[in-house]
């Protein structure tokens, strides 16, 4: 639930500063499907950003590995995590949310809804350009809707007038028709369901709905018809609305903006690459959403566990103990390729393949380990080693020279937990150990000797 809520957020902040510098930069010129492109674009790019993230990886050296391991449960424990009592906070939020987006929802089915109720009462009328004219007795302005183009019946009654328009009235609505700009509004609609509480988003539909209507206007100008005539029309017909969120009308609101873009000067070719804001924007968004994920590389395993002269040689170290134990291993069992040995002075340090400590605690393999505070398994040539192919390695720690058990910190899945006995092994995905000070204050763990944050499968 606070994933989804720091989602939106994201989303928001981007949406809102993609749509910022479109207003600052790109709003007044003249190449209207260039900007309307630009709109959809980053409407859609907004919600995708949040998606991406950088990993960054950081490597560690880590002299004494007991003092950074992490405690991993057996993979046989089959019990749940508890969940935590969520903060009433996020709760609230998130129904807000919800009542939000589902009162935009339910307007927009509406106005779907509506606009197929007259389509289908309408008298309907086959244009030779593949449109489909519909009649209505309503009192409503010309408005176009999918291949749908409505019309009152006054307005087609005055069509064989001199003055009537109708004619400028069809090609204005074609022109939607063909550009496609229903879809458009239905995909800022839907966006809008997500980030109703966002003024981005009206602000953005509000500029988007102008560009469909600066569209249409250039069309029917194109088409031969007198500038200062269609004027004059728009402003005859400005008293009238559709009233249909996802439906052009002919007499949107912005007239005074229509007209003045008529008149403005056209805009090169040179101020298209003003669109090129989005590069940095994004790039930003990218960078404050990165992570880093810290690569713990241990120089050697503990002095007083493994002879000096494998020091800086080990590929690998897994190092497992119970809970309870907390004495220093210092009298161990060496195995080496699943053979017990008193002494490993001898074994070349570079053909290690890996080495697994045991700490208090008898592993199933069958050596005896009475009097032992532990073993040492040690693996040169995998293919002698059959035997032990069942072991897993996990990394359980502990401080190798303390009474006290490890103090931290554990994050599971964003969650805070007091301890991982309730986790699986075999269901976690990735663990990371961070002791920087600005972590411990994030996770307001003064005190803790470390943050351990764990995701699991779930």
């Amino acid at each position: 639930m606070t994933e989804f809520l720091i989602y939106q957020a994201k989303t928001a902040i981007a949406l809102a500063a993609f749509y910022m510098f479109y207003r600052l930069l790109l709003s007044r010129e003249t190449f209207h499907r260039f900007n309307r492109v630009v709109l959809l674009g980053t409407t859609a790019l907004s919600f995708v950003l949040p998606f991406c993230t950088i990993t960054l990886n950081r490597t560690v050296i880590v002299h004494d590995p007991l003092a950074a391991a992490v405690p991993i449960m057996e993979d046989s424990y089959s019990g749940t995590v508890s969940e935590y009592a969520v903060p009433w906070l996020q709760i609230g939020l998130l129904a807000l949310f919800i009542a939000g987006a589902c009162a935009m929802l339910m307007s927009v089915a509406v106005s779907v809804i509506r606009i197929k109720g007259i389509v289908r009462h309408g008298e309907k009328r086959k244009l030779e350009s593949g449109e489909t004219l519909v009649i209505t007795d309503m009192d409503t302005s010309p408005f176009s809707w999918m291949k749908y183009i409505v019309v009152s019946r006054e307005d087609y009654d005055m069509a064989s007038a001199a003055e009537s328009g109708f004619n400028e009235i069809i090609t204005h609505e074609k022109a939607h028709i063909a550009m496609r700009h229903s879809w458009d509004l239905l995909f800022v609609d839907l966006a809008a369901v997500m980030q109703w509480f966002n003024p981005a988003i009206w602000m953005l539909k509000a500029d988007l709905r102008a560009l469909h209507e600066f569209e249409a206007d250039d069309a029917v100008l194109k088409s031969g018809t007198d500038i200062r005539k269609y004027q004059y029309l728009l402003i005859r017909k400005a008293v009238g609305k559709s009233g249909y969120s996802v439906a052009n009308s002919f007499n949107h609101s912005t007239l005074k903006q229509r007209i003045t873009m008529m008149l403005n000067k056209k805009s090169t070719i040179r101020s298209a690459w003003k669109a090129l804001y989005i590069i940095p924007i994004a790039g930003i968004s990218l960078a404050a959403t990165a992570r880093t994920a810290v690569d713990y590389r241990y120089d050697a395993p503990a002095a007083h566990m493994v002879a000096d002269s494998l020091k800086g040689k080990v590929t690998q170290i897994s190092i497992k103990k119970e809970k309870k134990d907390t004495a220093a291993a210092t009298n161990v069992l060496y195995i080496v390729d699943g053979k017990q040995t008193d002494d490993i002075s001898s074994i070349d340090s570079g053909q290690i393949k890996s080495i697994t400590v045991y700490k208090g605690q008898a592993n199933g393999l069958g050596f005896d380990t009475k009097g032992k505070d532990g073993e040492i398994i040690i693996i040169i040539n995998d293919k002698d080693t059959q035997d032990l192919s069942n072991m897993k390695a996990s990394v359980v720690g502990t401080q190798s020279d303390s009474k006290e058990p490890f103090s931290a910190l554990y994050i599971v899945d964003g969650k805070e937990l007091d301890d991982l006995s309730a986790i699986g092994s075999s269901s976690v995905v990735s663990m990371e150990i961070r002791k920087d000070p600005e972590t411990l204050k994030k996770y307001k763990a003064e005190g803790k000797e470390a943050v351990i944050i764990v995701k699991t499968k779930k």
